[in-house]
């Protein structure tokens, strides 16, 4: 009776050791180019990116461009 139960045993710690499966990704659509497509996964961390460390400097009050005046006339003009 013991010899069943170790070969069950057994069994149980090597599936439990193996290697697991390689991840595969699928996509629901279906292509019509002809051409391959490339599945990236959500989930994992984007690239690093360095960005430039440039000074930004506020612009007094007084100096502010101010854009042209829009009258009503011309944003109804239908009407």
């Amino acid at each position: 009776m013991a010899a069943p139960v170790l070969a069950l045993v057994g069994a149980a710690v090597l599936a439990a050791c193996s290697e697991k499966p390689e991840r595969t990704f699928e996509t629901r659509t279906e292509d019509k180019s002809g051409g391959e497509f490339i599945v990236t996964d959500a989930n994992r961390e984007g690239v690093e990116v360095e960005l430039p460390k440039t000074e930004m400097t506020p612009v007094p009050p007084g100096e502010a461009a101010v854009g042209p005046e829009r009258s009503i006339d011309v944003m109804d003009k239908d009407k």
